[in-house]
């Protein structure tokens, strides 16, 4: 894996035994390799999080704010959002690998410990790292301590999350205008800090220069192209992703990108915030919010959540022997 300002090399993305994470100054991405026959433990992080099944079939399940769990297959190429702080996991029973991949919306960092997840920042040389975010480790939740066993996975498969997940059928392209008159079809959904963005660039795409208050990142899954990007004073970025990268824009830096070889692009974009405000975009923008109020916890009230007992070392404090 190898960083060059506002791109990383990490090979074939597909290939990846860990997940890789990758920060901005508003957000993050994740890509997760799951691979056949695998779950993950539930958990729980304080960020909002939007995703896409780039590779496979996967079944999320997700426990709501009185402990209903709601299950959906997800099939390769759906879309779908988990609100902050619900306990959530994924589980690839199949016989073929699957990723993910996913956008954080991080908030103020009032975790004062150093438990953050190892991850690459992408910032261009006219950027301040002070400004750039840092992931903190997920919370693990025993759910026997909810009065739940994974046996009745089953049964929770027959209950929906619905609004949290958008399939491919419910999620149509739309065409996005260019100046060049070179089309782009894409597909998009929205939670309510970021957008998750599927686009096809066909043959020699050329973007027009561009400036917005979102922080992008794309991922490269199919072609490539160059992206450009000016910082002040005449700085700029300009490099050719091609599949396996990931590359980021900063908020307001202008920039666009050219698919020099006629061959096109295939991308999975994140924006923070998103771009379903921007109205060329937000006529074909598929929102990802729950219908039960449950599954949409209030940002303006906590509440208590249970944490796995085996994480937390309560034998050794309460003696203090720690």
């Amino acid at each position: 894996m190898t960083c060059m300002g506002l791109l990383v090399r990490v090979g074939d993305w597909y290939r990846l035994t860990d997940k890789m994470v990758v920060t901005g100054c508003l957000g993050a991405v994740v890509v997760l390799p799951l691979p056949a026959g695998t779950a993950q433990r539930p958990s729980f992080i304080e960020y909002e999080k939007v995703g896409y099944v780039a590779r496979g079939e996967v079944a999320l399940f997700i426990v709501d704010q009185i402990n209903r769990v709601f299950g959906q297959r997800l099939p390769e190429g759906s879309f779908y959002r988990i609100p902050p702080t619900l306990v959530h996991w994924f589980d690839n029973a199949g016989p073929s690998d699957a990723t993910l991949m996913e956008g954080l919306v991080i908030g103020p960092d009032w975790r004062s410990w150093d438990d953050f997840v190892p991850s690459v920042p992408l910032a261009a040389d006219w950027e301040n790292m002070s400004d750039f975010k840092r992931v903190h480790w997920e919370w693990f939740v025993d759910l026997g301590q909810l009065g739940l066993s994974v046996s009745d996975a089953p049964r929770w498969l027959e209950r929906p999350p619905v609004g949290l997940v958008k399939t491919p059928r419910e999620v149509n392209p739309v065409d996005v205008p260019t100046n060049q008159k070179v089309p782009l079809k894409t597909r998009v959904a929205c939670g309510d800090g970021a957008t998750v963005m599927v686009a096809e660039r066909v043959g020699t795409y050329h973007s027009a220069p561009h400036v917005h208050s979102a922080e992008q990142f794309n991922l490269v899954v199919g072609g490539s192209n160059w992206a450009y990007a000016m910082g002040p004073q005449g700085r700029y970025f300009a490099d050719e992703a091609k599949v396996g990268d990931v590359f980021r824009f900063p908020p307001y830096s202008v920039h666009w990108a050219w698919c020099r070889d006629g061959g096109g692009s295939h991308m999975v974009e994140f924006h923070f915030p998103g771009l379903h405000g921007d109205p060329d975009v937000a006529k074909g923008v598929v929102p990802l919010r729950a219908e039960d109020p449950a599954l949409e916890p209030r940002t303006d009230r906590s509440r208590n959540l249970l944490v796995d007992r085996a994480s937390v070392p309560v034998a050794a404090v309460e003696a203090g022997t720690l």
